[in-house]
């Protein structure tokens, strides 16, 4: 017999665009597996001898995920959810999710390459979180965000903002993944935005192969405007708020 709970699980899962539906649900299952001791963390940490040395390769993808069951990690993950959606539901990356895979895998390769050179942390989970923070908060600088309730702010200073909290909560232990994160969104912003609209080459446009996976189409945002894919036009006007758990060391 069918669990109408069950189905309704299911049509809410797939109502969701399919990066953010793919990062909550593998980021959701790596997190209980972690809890219940079925993957250590040993296992699936970043480290660049171990990458290329025994040709552990599957590290610099696992790498970006949470291995605990904490509140901490629910917390990461609801906003991960939170603004990961948001950017794929409105005029940024609506109807384009060839473009919005490309934006995480070239944050993601940005952090790999940062961390090997300047640092080698256990996991980059925060770093993935902090790139989707910074794009958003250049797309929506003015809308009103809330920390703990009470600290209202621009959306341009929520990255900020985190990383403050960040070192606050590590006791001024340096928030090396949420600053990778942090540049390699930056980065990919000015070569992929700033750059190009003052005339130059955009080196970061994506891939045909990819966007033959993922063909651009019409689509609708929430706000009930109808946007042309490739095109961005005038953002929502929309609060979020966000309560941060309790900061740990990456790899602790």
């Amino acid at each position: 017999m069918n669990n109408p709970q069950q189905h309704e699980i299911v049509q809410w899962f797939y109502s969701n665009p399919f990066c953010t539906r793919w990062l909550f649900a593998t980021y959701s299952a790596l997190s209980i597996l972690g809890g219940l001791g079925l993957i250590s963390k040993q296992s699936v940490y970043y480290d660049f001898t171990t990458v290329l040395g025994q040709f552990q390769f599957w590290r610099v993808a696992t790498c970006f995920f949470n291995y605990e069951l904490s509140i901490s990690a629910i917390f990461q993950l609801y906003f991960l959810y939170t603004y990961s959606k948001q950017l794929e539901t409105s005029p940024v990356f609506l109807g384009r999710t060839a473009d919005y895979l490309y934006f995480l895998i070239v944050t993601m390769t940005f952090s790999i390459v940062s961390a090997t050179v300047f640092y080698n942390p256990y996991l980059l989970s925060q770093s993935l979180i902090m790139s989707i923070v910074f794009l958003w908060s250049r797309h929506y600088k003015d809308v009103n965000v809330s920390f703990f309730f009470s600290l209202r702010f621009k959306g341009a200073y929520l990255p900020y903002v985190l990383m403050i909290y960040e070192l606050l909560s590590r006791n001024g232990s340096i928030p090396y993944a949420d600053i990778i994160g942090f540049f390699s969104a930056y980065l990919y912003h000015y070569l992929h935005d700033i750059y190009p609209s003052t005339g130059g080459v955009n080196y970061l446009k994506t891939p045909q192969f990819i966007a033959n996976f993922f063909p651009a189409v019409a689509a609708t945002s929430n706000s009930g405007v109808y946007f042309q894919p490739g095109t961005a036009r005038g953002q929502p006007q929309t609060t979020s708020g966000y309560t941060w758990g309790k900061g740990r060391r990456l790899g602790n």
